[in-house]
This record gives C-alpha cells, structure tokens and sequence, in this order.
C-alpha cells in the first residue's frame, strides 16, 4: 500500500501528532481540516463507523497544531498548513519537505508559502516577503521536525518515506502526487 492509498483514523492521527480525539474532532466539526485534491476524509456513514484521514491530512494536521502552538489562530494555521499538505511544485511533493534541503512554511494573514531554506539570509528575506506580499512580519515553522514527529507517530521512518517519495521524482505536474 501507498501513502496515496493509506488512511489512517482519528485516534491514530490524535496520536501520531499528539492531541487527543476530541480536539481533532473539534477542528474537524469547524471544517479546518479539509483534505486536497486527493483528500479521502471518509465520514461515517452509518453508527459504528469511523472517520479516515490521508496521510496529506495528517501532515496538514500535524503542521496546523504545531502553528497554533505558536499562538497562531486555528482558522489561520489550517490554512497555511493546507499550502504545505495539499500544494506541491517542481522541487517538492505535497505533504513532504524538500528532498535536499531544510523546509519552511512561512505564513503572514491570509497568505502562506512553502520555501526550502538557503544560507543567503537577504535573499531568503527577500523570497519571503515577495511570496507572502508583506514587508512587516510572518510566521516561519521548520516543518521538518513536524513531519518527521508525524511520520514516526504512525509507525513509520521519515527518511525512508521521504526517500520512497521522491525516488523517480522528475518535477512533471504527472509525478507530483505518486507517493
């Protein structure tokens, strides 16, 4: 099975990125948590069953929780975690960091953005502000860490996720969401 094919349920999403049920559930009911393009989110469809998460939303999760134990609002946080869950390009696939380097997700209001870190600062600076469109502040979360918490809390290895991901990667838009 594929990470693509891989659901997993509400209590082991809770588990993996350390909240309980309930608030998950809570974040679920205010419609925070809304998948991607290959979002499964399976909804009960009949008492006794349970709710299924893909693993773009356990890392959409995952990442929202850590930007709202930054005090960032959970409406807020959701959203940018949704740009780095659901929203891939030609150097990085959705729901993982870059395969070569640190990952940050910035975000400023209504605005967020995924870039790989670089040792130039002025430059860094100067991608962020044109990406988020401000000049006065944002937020910055290595979401490395969160992903790899994440990833460990399902029983899995990050690195040999990430590795399994990318191998064959080329940054055609048909390669973007193969894992």
């Amino acid at each position: 099975m594929t990470l693509v094919e891989a659901t997993y349920s509400s209590g082991q999403v809770a588990k993996a990125i350390g909240v309980n049920e309930h608030t998950l559930q809570t974040w679920f009911k205010r419609g925070l948590v809304t998948g991607g393009k290959n979002a499964y989110l399976e909804k009960p469809s009949q008492m006794g069953t349970r709710r299924r998460f893909t693993f773009e939303n356990v890392v959409e999760v995952a990442v929202a929780n850590a930007l709202v134990c930054l005090r960032v609002p959970a409406p807020v946080a959701f959203r940018a975690a949704r740009q780095f869950a659901h929203v891939g390009d030609e150097h990085r696939l959705p729901g993982l960091p870059f395969p070569d380097g640190p990952t940050f997700l910035f975000s400023s209001g209504p605005r967020a953005s995924v870039i790989r870190w670089c040792d130039d600062t002025y430059q860094m600076l100067a991608a962020i502000k044109r990406r988020l469109g401000t000049s006065e502040g944002f937020i910055a979360l290595d979401v490395g860490p969160v992903f790899d918490r994440a990833v460990a809390g399902l029983g899995l290895h990050p690195q040999a996720v990430i590795d399994a991901a990318y191998s064959g990667f080329t940054g055609r838009p048909e390669d973007r969401n193969v894992h």
